[in-house]
């Protein structure tokens, strides 16, 4: 049987695509996350949200996709190195990015956020933070059905 840190250490993502607004809309989410799989573990949802400059295709021009990634997988490395925070998909639509994570709690994922690298400017983010211990954002609203 598959546990989550299984799933985390191999990666497996899906995207799904369409349309919000008339603009393009891009899902990339893990789909092999699960109910059974320990994420009661996790029952903070963070949602961290970047605005970037519309390009005229609707998604995040090339410059603005390179500095997303970069912040992505610096964060990302922080939480799912231990295991203490997981990034369960990212959805971008209409100038922002969306990251959905499930962490431990708020206090590490803060922790881990001001610990990682930084560039010249502070990240353009905001952030949302709510308890979601059976991740009904995930399963409901972001995982295709």
């Amino acid at each position: 049987m598959e546990d989550l840190k299984y799933i985390i250490n191999n990666d497996h993502w899906a995207v799904a695509e369409g349309k919000y607004n008339d603009l393009p809309l891009m899902i990339r989410f893990r789909d092999k996350l699960m109910p059974h799989l320990g994420i009661s573990n996790y029952p903070k949802l963070i949602q961290v949200y970047w605005n970037y400059s519309v390009h005229e295709s609707g998604m995040p021009s090339k410059v603005d996709s390179a500095a997303m990634e970069i912040f992505e997988n610096r964060l990302v490395d922080s939480l799912e190195t231990d295991m203490s925070g997981v990034l369960s998909s990212a959805i971008t639509t209409n100038g922002y990015r969306e990251w959905v994570f499930y962490c431990k709690s708020t206090d590490v994922f803060a922790e881990k956020l001001h610990n990682i690298p930084q560039e010249m400017e502070p990240y353009p983010i905001e952030i949302e933070a709510v308890h979601d211990p059976k991740w009904d954002y995930f399963f409901n609203e972001v995982r295709p059905k």
